[in-house]
């Protein structure tokens, strides 16, 4: 007995269909194993950008980093930037944790003062931090989000470098 076309179309569309959505559920599966998770509080806009805004009313003013001698980790950022938001935090435990030892520096690209700035150091992308030696050197930029471990190892020696400068100058004015 022969099965009338339209049964077997129908039945070739629902072969069709279970196919599709096995891979649409695999797909699914795997874009959520790829995505990292992330705490509900990190997904605040307004609690990043209020840490944003803390960071640069913190920051040392950019004229002054680069007239006083010492290591900087210069931001280049904007309010609206999520990326940079995110990285608030991690600049801020940096902070903490260098203290006065190195200028962090934050400059909003939206600001008409910053123009000459972001023009001086190429800035294309934001966040864009960069680290500067004692004499303004740029030793290591990077473009976007930066995970704390990878900034440190970049800052540590400088001020490393910093200190040993500083204490090489006191100990030749006692002699």
């Amino acid at each position: 007995m022969a099965i009338p076309s339209s049964l077997k179309l129908h039945q070739q569309l629902n072969r069709l269909k279970q196919v599709f959505i096995t891979g649409l559920i695999a797909l699914c599966l795997a874009l959520s194993l790829a995505v990292p998770q992330v705490s509900a509080a990190s997904l605040s806009p307004v609690k990043g950008l209020m840490a944003l805004k803390s960071m640069a009313q913190q920051s040392v003013p950019y004229d002054i980093a680069m007239a006083n001698e010492k290591p900087t980790l210069l931001e280049f950022y904007a309010d609206w930037c999520s990326s940079c938001q995110s990285m608030a935090p991690v600049v801020t435990e940096l902070h903490e944790h260098y203290g006065d030892r190195i200028n962090f520096v934050m400059v909003n690209i939206d600001e008409a003062q910053a123009a000459a700035a972001v023009k001086q150091y190429a800035v294309t992308g934001i966040p864009h931090l960069l680290t500067l030696a004692s004499n303004g050197e740029v030793r290591e930029q990077f473009v976007g989000r930066v995970p704390e471990k990878l900034l440190d190892q970049a800052i540590a020696p400088l001020v490393e470098a910093s200190g040993s400068v500083a204490q090489s100058l006191s100990i030749s004015n006692l002699s």
